[in-house]
C-alpha cells in the first residue's frame, strides 16, 4: 500500500500514526466476535478500524480471539505479532517522550522492532 502523508506529501508504504496515539491499549475482546485491527494508523478508534484507510491501499486485519480476555493491542502498527503489542512502540517513540507528546507529529516507522516475542495477555 502506498499513501501520501498530509504533513510532508511524501509517499509511504508504512502506516503513519500520530506519535501521541502509539501507546498500546488493553482491550477486552470476546471469542464470539470478529474484530478489524487498523493497519493504516489513521483510525480515530485505535486500535480498531473505523474505515479511515479507504483509498489508501491499506486493509484492516480481521481476527477472532481464541478466548475472551483482555489483550494488549498494538497501536504503533510496527508489531511483528499483529494485532498484539510486542513493545515496538518503545523504539518508534525514541528520544524525549514528553517532547513527542506535546505535539501531534507523525511517528517515524522503524525497520526492526525491539522484540518479536509474544507478550502475555492480561485478564
Amino acid at each position: 500500500a502506498v499513501v501520501s502523508t498530509q504533513s510532508t506529501g511524501q509517499l509511504s508504504t508504512r502506516p503513519q500514526v500520530e506519535s501521541n496515539r502509539i501507546i498500546p491499549k488493553p482491550c477486552k475482546v470476546e471469542s464470539t466476535k470478529t474484530y478489524k485491527w487498523c493497519t493504516c494508523g489513521q483510525t480515530q478508534n485505535q486500535p480498531f478500524c473505523d474505515g479511515a484507510h479507504k483509498g489508501s491501499g491499506f486493509v484492516p486485519l480481521k481476527w477472532k480471539p481464541e478466548k475472551s480476555q483482555t489483550a494488549l493491542m498494538c497501536c504503533c502498527k510496527n508489531t511483528l505479532n499483529p494485532p498484539f503489542c510486542d513493545m515496538s512502540h518503545v523504539k518508534v517513540m525514541g528520544g524525549n517522550i514528553a517532547k513527542r507528546f506535546m505535539k501531534a507529529d507523525i511517528a517515524k516507522p522503524i525497520d526492526v522492532p525491539v522484540v518479536s516475542a509474544r507478550l502475555p495477555v492480561y485478564n
